[in-house]
C-alpha cells in the first residue's frame, strides 16, 4: 500500500506544464520553475508594445540613413578607384591622355624691388601665349605683361614695367589655348 505523503503542494495539476510531470522528488523544483515562467509571462504582457513601434520604427530609419550614407561613400570609392585604375592601364600602354603644357615660365627677381621683373618663358610648341598681372587680394586685372600673340616653339624673355604699383602680392597669369598658369610676384620697394 502507499503511503501518503505527508506535505501536499498548493498548484493545480491541470496544468498541462505540470500535468504527468508531478513527482515527488522533483516537484519542489518544478512547481518554482513554473512560478518563473509565470512571473514572467505577466511583465511581458504589462509591457506596452504598442508605445515600442515608433521608437523602433525611428531607430530603424536611422540605421536606413547611416547605411545609405555608407553605400554613397563606398560608390565614391569605387568611382575613384575604376578612374585610377583606367589612368594605370592608360600609363601603361602608353596611351597617357594627360596633355603636356604648351609652356613653363618663371620670374626674377621676386621680391621684386626695382621697377622692373623679368619673365623668362618658354614654349614647347607653336601656340598663342599671353600674360596678365593681377592683384591677390581683388583679384582685378592690373595690367597687360604681355597680349596674346602666336610664339614658336623656343625660350623667350621679357621685362615687364611695375613700376606704378603699389607694394604688394600680385598674381602673373600665363595663359596658352586652353592652359593656364600663375605664380605669386611680390613687389616691395
Amino acid at each position: 500500500m502507499l503511503r501518503k505523503p505527508s506535505y501536499q503542494p498548493q498548484f493545480d495539476l491541470s496544468y498541462p506544464l505540470l500535468r504527468g510531470f508531478f513527482d515527488m522528488s522533483h516537484g519542489l523544483v518544478l512547481i518554482k520553475a513554473h512560478k518563473k515562467l509565470h512571473t514572467i509571462a505577466k511583465r511581458m504582457l504589462s509591457v506596452d508594445y504598442v508605445a515600442l513601434i515608433p521608437v523602433l520604427a525611428g531607430a530603424i530609419q536611422e540605421q536606413n540613413k547611416i547605411i545609405e550614407k555608407q553605400n554613397e561613400t563606398i560608390q565614391q570609392m569605387n568611382e575613384a578607384f575604376q578612374m585610377l585604375t583606367s589612368r594605370l592601364e592608360a600609363l601603361e600602354k602608353g596611351t597617357n591622355n594627360v596633355q603636356e603644357k604648351n609652356f613653363s615660365f618663371s620670374l626674377y627677381p621676386n621680391p621684386a624691388t626695382s621697377g622692373f621683373v623679368t619673365i623668362d618663358y618658354s614654349m614647347n610648341v607653336n601656340a598663342p601665349i599671353g600674360m596678365e598681372l593681377y592683384s591677390s587680394t581683388f583679384g582685378q586685372k592690373m595690367k597687360v605683361l604681355l597680349p596674346v600673340q602666336n610664339q614658336n616653339a623656343g625660350s623667350y624673355s621679357i621685362q615687364a614695367s611695375v613700376s606704378g604699383l603699389t607694394p604688394g602680392t600680385y598674381i602673373v597669369r600665363v595663359s596658352s589655348g586652353n592652359q593656364v598658369e600663375s605664380k605669386q610676384l611680390i613687389i616691395s620697394r
